[in-house]
């Protein structure tokens, strides 16, 4: 599991770290590889790939890849990596939306990402309504996607 060299840890403004972007990074510009374990539990640094089976994540890659409900960033579950959403100015913070990588959430939080579209309550997919969990069909992975088309 890699982390790209344009990506470093540093203090967000609440004291907590974060991924920052060091220098101007490209849409879709790979920013993390995937290529952990497969475990069967969810971890604090993991990602949900299907019912009860999840790539376990590393402190050097994705120990401090926040959530915002306004993500710059998106997993690929093609290629089973993290992408620029957008471009992302270097300063920027890189964070992705949880409610695409977990369907329930090991350790639920108060989101403070600021953003007017702010969801409060983090706790994973199953906790969104259908309309919030139709919005975010394109960045489901295939296990979400599965879910969203059963209920």
């Amino acid at each position: 599991m890699g982390r790209s060299g344009k990506i470093v840890v540093s203090a967000r403004p609440n004291g907590e770290k974060g991924l920052f972007a060091a220098q101007d990074v490209a849409e879709n510009e790979i920013l993390i590889t995937y290529d952990g374990p497969v475990i069967d539990h969810p971890t604090r640094l993991s990602i949900q790939i299907d019912d009860d089976k999840h790539i376990e994540g590393a402190e050097n890659s994705n120990a401090f890849l926040n959530h915002s409900c306004d993500p710059t960033a998106f997993v690929d579950w093609n290629g089973t990596c993290l992408r620029a959403r957008r471009r992302i100015l270097a300063g920027e913070e890189i964070a992705c939306s949880y409610f695409t990588t977990d369907y329930e959430l090991r350790e639920k939080f108060t989101c403070t990402c600021g953003s007017p579209n702010c969801k409060g309550q983090i706790e994973g997919f199953k906790y969104l309504t259908k309309r919030e969990q139709l919005e975010l069909e394109p960045w489901l992975p295939p296990f979400l996607q599965r879910k969203l088309r059963r209920d």
